[in-house]
């Protein structure tokens, strides 16, 4: 973990995200004959916590109604990383437990877009990291944590989503 706590893969997530941008600007420059304008600088950090649990925006561009703030800190909600993949040309989303036993639920998802691009992800559940309400249906909790990865994974957004939570 690095001291912002962000662990190598959602700064490397970022890194792509950032450098991906940079390029594409560069190249729109290139074919009108321009040359291309240094990007703005992307702030690294969530603005910090004013008052009480209210949306905020997020640096990876999530759109505030899709934000949360538990305790100070800011989540993503599942519904809003769907949003931003169908914006960006989500066409499939595809999700299937790869093991299930009585204590621990395993899932991989596939997100196909309409340029050709294919993400795949895992998540995983157990009764115990789960939160109290929905723990008897801890198996359902896998297949949404590896559909919100393979998202958040695709789209860049480095924060948690809600949906992964084990305590409420």
């Amino acid at each position: 973990m690095t001291p912002s706590n962000w662990c190598k893969h959602h700064i490397a997530a970022g890194l792509y995200k950032r450098a991906t941008a940079l390029v594409q600007r560069r190249l729109n420059g290139a074919s009108n004959g321009q040359v291309a304008a240094a990007p703005d600088p992307v702030p690294a950090t969530v603005p910090a916590h004013t008052g009480s649990d209210t949306a905020v925006e997020t640096p990876q561009g999530v759109p505030q109604q899709h934000m949360v703030l538990i305790q100070g800190r800011p989540f993503v909600k599942f519904s809003g990383l769907l949003a931003m993949a169908h914006e960006r040309g989500l066409i499939a989303l595809t999700v299937d437990w790869t093991y299930n036993d009585g204590e621990l639920s395993l899932a991989h998802a596939v997100a196909t877009f309409k340029d050709g691009r294919v993400f795949e992800e895992s998540g995983d559940a157990t009764p115990a990291n789960t939160n109290r309400k929905v723990a008897v249906h801890f198996r359902r909790v896998a297949l949404t944590r590896a559909k919100a990865r393979v998202l958040r994974d695709v789209l860049g957004v480095d924060l948690v989503a809600v949906e992964e939570l084990a305590e409420e």
